[in-house]
């Protein structure tokens, strides 16, 4: 099965570039259960937040561990999934 876009929601991160922390923003139309996955440049998976019965809010991410660079913050729902990028700074 191919997976689509998030339909009907919104996918934020601000701010963007970041330093110490990333704030994830998303509103889905329904209910869903959600995982935040935060990847480096090369694919690996850095963080994994879960949540179950998810349809509005945000994640606060710290980031004052990370190196500067480019990361991608990917939203994962049963329904879809969306990627941003995201640029990290010193």
């Amino acid at each position: 099965m191919e997976i689509g876009p998030i339909d009907e929601g919104s996918f934020g991160l601000y701010p963007n570039p970041a330093h110490d922390f990333v704030v994830v923003s998303l509103s889905l139309a329904h209910a869903e259960d959600v995982d935040f996955v935060l990847y480096n440049s090369t694919g690996d998976e850095i963080n994994r937040i879960s949540r179950s019965n998810f349809t509005v809010g945000s994640e606060t991410i710290d980031t004052r561990n990370l190196s500067a660079g480019i990361y991608y913050y990917k939203v994962i729902t049963a329904s879809g999934e969306q990627v941003k990028k995201l640029i990290l700074v010193d």
